[in-house]
């Protein structure tokens, strides 16, 4: 309070020694309490005013409050323990010792901020040393930008190594020790669940699929169905009991093989009893004889008389060597003279030279277990196929065609100018004929295209016309044809530009 008085006493004088400067202070505005005194010069009040005790001197009407005696100290609460490690203040961006000249920085320097989940920017100065975000950059790896970082991904763990496993990208391992178990494969029959769906051995492929069991007049028929124990498709079907084998053409004992072991008399050779030189059939010049020949069987066939002197000949026969090869000799003057040797083609063949004061015959030799048949013709040795030589010819004219049995692959070869004709067969309507023709175009000396034409008689006329053709170019030739009537058909096979060529040829009906 002392204080206080003396700084108002302070002020008053102040006004008072103002007022000395004028001409009057008649009019000033005195503080309340105080009386208007009289005017006296500045040298003596300021002189008064310099001589004052201002010692502790209190004046007599000044009164110092009582203190009470208890201020309730006691009872005051502890005061509350303050945190001794403090934070560190943080930097603030205007108080990282920017230069002058820079606007305030807006980050601080070295901070990340994620800008995707794989982007982010970082704080930098650039070459003012000024302070603000660099280019967008790119977490590394497969990382994350999270709360301002890049955060690598879990490792994944794959024991069975077959990309799936915990924390994998490609997915989670159901057996994570069985590499042929995760949700991408495909399920096997194996009795395990394979694709991780809670199923074991479902949508298998082929599962259900038509199959028989057997062969012969045992096969069955059934469908395909999984043996987890065996991890295989298995047919179900059960073959049915052989039978002894008999002559009916069918495989009754179910090992493979027709008419077997004897069982069927060789009435189907038309020039037996022909297994000796002098019960040996007059083999005609160009005149084809289609023949049956029993198993461990020989059929003789004596050569013309009016052959030729000195013109070379050419016996030529062809047979499906998977019924078993056939061998061809020659005898002149009732001794053999040469005999082919056994080999895995269906045909083969003799030349020779012919000497009129000499006599001719040839034998087949049939060495296997089954009944087989042949084509055998006697040629005049084509000069366009001497290297080469067509074993069917003459096949030239529709009316000259050899026989094409069904599923026999042979070979063959089309001579310059010339065509080959193959009798397929009566088929009713509705037969699946399928030829194929094997065979490289440009690759031989003289070789060059071959195409295929089928004729059949629809009308019933005998006049033959073009049901089908094959003739893409290029190698190899195959002509699909489904008969719309039932008679009789033909294979025209011709090549071009008076070029030779070998080729392999096969019809399959059902």
């Amino acid at each position: 309070m002392i204080k206080n008085l003396r700084h108002h006493s302070h002020l008053t004088l102040l006004g008072l020694l103002g007022c000395i400067t004028l001409a009057s202070c008649a009019e000033a505005d005195l503080p309340p309490g105080f009386e208007e005194t009289p005017t006296r010069e500045y040298e003596e009040v300021e002189k008064e005013y310099d001589d004052r005790d201002l010692s502790t001197t209190t004046p007599d009407d000044m009164t110092t409050p009582d203190m009470p005696a208890d201020l309730g100290l006691d009872d005051m609460p502890d005061p509350v323990d303050m945190p001794v490690d403090m934070p560190d203040p943080v930097d603030m961006p205007d108080e990282q010792d920017l230069p002058d000249y820079c606007p305030p920085a807006p980050c601080t320097e070295g901070q990340v901020t994620c800008r995707g989940t794989s982007t982010f920017v970082q704080c930098l100065r650039d070459v003012d040393g000024c302070l603000g975000y660099g280019p967008l950059d790119v977490c590394p790896g497969s990382s994350t930008c999270i709360d301002d970082e890049c955060v690598a991904p879990p490792e994944c763990v794959d024991n069975d190594n077959d990309g799936y496993g915990e924390n994998c990208a490609a997915g989670v391992d159901c057996d994570d020790s069985n590499g042929s178990v995760n949700p991408g494969m495909s399920e096997l029959c194996d009795g395990i669940d394979n694709n991780c769906n809670n199923q074991v051995d479902e949508n298998i492929t082929g599962e259900g699929d038509a199959c028989t069991s057997g062969q012969g007049q045992c096969i069955a028929s059934g469908s395909l169905v999984c043996n987890p124990s065996a991890r295989i498709l298995e047919c179900n079907a059960s073959p049915s009991q052989p039978s002894a084998e008999v002559c009916d053409g069918l495989d009754n004992n179910c090992d493979g093989q027709i008419d077997e072991g004897n069982t069927c008399p060789c009435g189907e050779d038309p020039n037996e009893p022909n297994d000796s030189l002098g019960a040996a059939p007059l083999l005609s010049m160009d005149t084809p004889s289609w023949n049956f020949i029993c198993d461990s069987d020989q059929d003789f066939y004596s050569l013309p008389s009016t052959l030729i002197d000195g013109q070379q000949y050419a016996a030529m026969i062809a047979f499906p060597a998977q019924l078993g090869e056939l061998q061809l000799r020659l005898y002149k003057d009732g001794v053999a003279s040469f005999t082919t040797p056994v080999g895995s083609d269906d045909h083969t063949g003799i030349r020779f030279t012919y000497d009129a004061a000499s006599t001719y015959a040839v034998e087949v030799i049939h060495n296997g277990t089954q009944e087989n048949f042949y084509r055998l013709n006697l040629i005049i040795e084509d000069t366009n196929c001497v290297s080469n030589p067509d074993f069917f010819e003459h096949n030239d004219t529709i009316s000259t065609a050899t026989l094409l049995p069904s599923s026999w692959l042979t070979d063959a070869y089309i001579c310059d100018d010339e065509d080959d004709w193959y009798y397929l067969g009566e088929h009713v309507a509705g037969t699946s004929l399928q030829i194929e023709t094997l065979f490289q175009a440009g690759v031989w000396d003289d070789g060059g295209d071959i195409d295929l034409e089928l004729y059949g008689d629809p009308d019933g006329d005998n006049n033959f016309e073009i049901m089908e053709d094959a003739t893409t170019g290029g190698d190899d030739e195959y002509l699909s044809y489904t008969t719309t009537h039932t008679g009789h058909f033909y294979l025209r096979v011709f090549a071009y530009d008076d070029t030779s060529n070998p080729y392999e040829i096969r019809l399959t009906t059902p």
